[in-house]
Order: C-alpha cells, then sequence, then structure tokens
C-alpha cells in the first residue's frame, strides 16, 4: 500500500494551487532553463504527469494534510515576489 497522497481533487485544483502559491515564490521555476528551485513545485509537477500523488513528506511541506477540506490555501513555505507583496499592499492587503 502506498504512502503517498493525492492533495488535489482535480488538474483545476492543483493549477490553482500553483498560481496563488508557485507564481508569486521567489522559488518559482525558472521556465527559460527548466530549473526547479523549490522540491514541493517539482513534486507537484511530477504528481501532475503521473496518478496526482506526491509524498507524505511533501504532502506535509506544502500544507495539505493540515488543510484536507479547503479547495485554496498558502503553502507554508512560499516566499513572496516583492511585485507580489507590492500588488497586496495597493490592493489594501486584498489579494
Amino acid at each position: 500500500m502506498s504512502n503517498n497522497i493525492r492533495p488535489f481533487y482535480c488538474g483545476t485544483q492543483y493549477m490553482d494551487w500553483d498560481a496563488a502559491n508557485c507564481w508569486r515564490c521567489k522559488k518559482n521555476m525558472d521556465y527559460n532553463n527548466s530549473e526547479f528551485k523549490c522540491d514541493i513545485q517539482a513534486d507537484l509537477f511530477g504528481a501532475c504527469l503521473t496518478d496526482g500523488k506526491v509524498s507524505h513528506e511533501t504532502a506535509g511541506r506544502m500544507g495539505a494534510l493540515d488543510n484536507t477540506t479547503a479547495y485554496q490555501w498558502a503553502c507554508p513555505e512560499v516566499e513572496w515576489t516583492e511585485e507580489w507583496k507590492q500588488q497586496c499592499e495597493n490592493n489594501g492587503g486584498n489579494q
């Protein structure tokens, strides 16, 4: 029996989470060099291409174990970009 976990209900939920977290993070993938800077994003990308499952460790690091009923949540390891911080400030803190 596999200890792997499927953190998202469907591919759309994965893409929404990736856009809300990874795309706004300093550790987002370097698409010019096809280089992952974050193990979580790399594991999620691999899961997207296979069975949608990640290791228990990755699920815990990304907050999936603490947010089992949430559609969206902030990654505990996200490092917001300066551009995203500024955009939030300009919107009065509303994302």
